[in-house]
């Protein structure tokens, strides 16, 4: 349930200077002078556009008082949701609990904030909010001014670590193929579905608590901790406004939420105001914390049943959580060739060995009459091809979501070679651009295929377009490149076919294997040669 909304929520106000405390903490809240009440949301609109209209007038370069009171049953923790340009310090009872933006420096975007009031503060009964609001030192006419809040109750989430995590990602692409072999693809949603499996354990004095939280909040929405990018803190001091972390290979986001935890009983979710390289900046003061761990924190529903296998000693509990505020993570452009991505991916093998599927699409007209009819609508068969990691750390996972962010599922193409000796050497000397190469009926069968990628014995590779191909005699064929390579024969590990390439399926399934470490497995699909 919602305890007060963003509209129609009644505030008593009264403007003020409009400067920054040089201590919050000293900060006493009016008790005379206060008009209305008057409805949120307060503002002035500028050039800000938003779906909560203004009610309720806020001047350009005015400090403005907000103040009204909510009423709580004391069973949950109480949240604070808001929205505000330029700055707010929000005090409970008289006391300050947090902050946007405290030094009320100059922002550029109107920001989402999120304060989690504990239990032990948000006793049962009747308490005052009370918001100081400033805009940016020297607004002017056409500048915005804006805040709301609404309050409601902590939704609920698990917090007892899993043992099995089980994540995926799903992309949706609508794939048109031409008989050329050649596709149109279509990318049906603008970001990935996110979803994760947890087991989570707990012991016989945690299973009371964990029954009453699924049955009570199961239909509702849940936060959801990412235990996969967990990171360990180590002591954690009450009253900062900073975390120091590591934020370049996690999936934190402003204007989130994060999770300090260090035993099922001892945890606190903050909200976050601005991530940098080293430090989440928080909405309200931290806790001391001995032993912290760090978690970005998601939104989302449970999908499906919860499953619970129980003893005498421990309860495993199963449930999939479905995310619904899963982003597209932006990355860099890789290298390029002819105007789309290269890569050269070189996965592990399955066991000893590793499988293709060479496909080809044949359509059999057979009326039961006595002749029947084949048609490959296809002209080139595609090859698929397994390509399976293990990423050992954080750093590894991130890099390769990025990756398959980059992918989009089956969307995005990119080049990439067989890594197989497909065409066996036999230059001598330096290869400029031309290399000789043993027959093996490339000119029979294979000529269609005009991209290769040569290896050297350092790892580097050197794509290539063939722009004619000469038999010089039975044994030996002339491949001219489109730019030279200018390397040693000798130097040569081997020549493969460079394919245009992308993922064969939309669901990327990520298996968890502990530690940080997680086993990744997809098809490539070549779909051009």
């Amino acid at each position: 349930m919602t305890l007060l909304f963003t509209h129609n929520a009644l505030w008593e106000h009264q403007a003020v200077a409009n400067t920054a405390p040089g201590d919050p903490t000293a900060v006493t809240v009016p008790t005379t002078d206060w008009l209305g009440p008057d409805p949120a949301p307060f503002g002035t609109l500028g050039s800000y556009v938003t779906e909560r209209p203004i009610e309720t007038a806020w001047a350009v370069n005015t400090g403005l008082w907000l103040r009204r009171n909510v009423t709580v049953d004391g069973l949950r923790p109480l949240v604070l949701r808001g929205r505000i340009e330029n700055a707010v310090l929000v005090y409970f009872n008289g006391d300050y609990i947090g902050a946007v933006n405290p030094t009320n420096a100059s922002i550029t975007s109107v920001r989402d904030f999120t304060l989690v009031i504990p239990r032990s503060v948000a006793t049962a009964g009747t308490h005052e909010i009370a918001l100081l609001c400033l805009d940016e030192a020297g607004g002017t006419t056409g500048d915005t001014t804006y805040i709301y809040l609404e309050a409601d109750y902590l939704r609920g989430f698990f917090p007892y670590p899993p043992e099995k995590v089980r994540e995926r990602l799903e992309w949706k692409t609508d794939v048109i193929e031409a008989e050329d072999s050649t596709e149109d693809r279509l990318a049906l949603r603008e970001r990935p579905r996110q979803s994760f499996n947890f087991d989570y354990p707990t012991s016989n004095t945690e299973y009371a608590r964990a029954f009453n939280l699924v049955i009570g909040s199961m239909p509702e929405q849940w936060l959801i901790p990412v235990w996969t990018e967990a990171q360990r803190l180590g002591a954690v001091s009450a009253g900062a406004f900073s975390i120091t972390a590591v934020t370049d290979r996690y999936d934190f986001r402003d204007e989130s939420l994060v999770l300090l935890w260090e035993t099922p009983r001892k945890w606190q979710i903050l909200g976050t105001t601005a991530i940098s390289s080293g430090s989440i900046g928080v909405t309200q003061p931290t806790e001391a914390f001995t032993n912290a761990w760090l978690l970005p924190i998601r939104k989302g529903y449970i999908v499906g049943n919860v499953n619970r296998q129980t003893n005498s000693h421990v309860a495993v509990w199963s449930i999939g959580f479905e995310v619904e505020d899963n982003v597209v993570l932006a990355s860099d452009a890789p290298d390029q060739f002819l105007a789309d991505d290269i890569y050269f991916l070189e996965g592990l093998l399955s066991g000893s060995s590793i499988t293709d599927n060479v496909i080809q699409k044949v359509e059999v007209t057979d009326f039961d009459l006595g002749a029947v009819a084949y048609f490959s609508p296809w002209t080139n068969a595609r090859v698929s091809r397994p390509y399976r990691v293990v990423l050992a750390d954080a750093e590894e996972v991130w890099q390769y979501r990025l990756w398959l962010h980059r992918r989009a599922g089956r969307y995005r193409q990119f080049w990439s070679p067989s890594l197989d000796a497909d065409l066996r050497l036999r230059s001598a000397g330096t290869i400029t651009d031309s290399l000789i190469i043993d027959s093996d009926d490339y000119l029979g069968y294979a000529s269609n295929r005009t991209h290769l990628a040569v290896q050297t014995k350092d790892g580097t590779w050197y794509a290539r377009t063939i722009t004619d191909a000469t038999e010089l005699d039975s044994e030996r064929t002339q491949l001219n490149l489109d730019s030279a390579i200018n390397v040693a024969a000798s130097d040569v590990l081997r020549v493969s076919y460079l394919g245009l390439k992308r993922l064969e399926t939309d669901k990327i399934d990520f298996n968890w294997l502990g530690g940080g470490a997680c086993q990744i497995e997809v098809r490539l699909l070549e779909i051009a040669l």
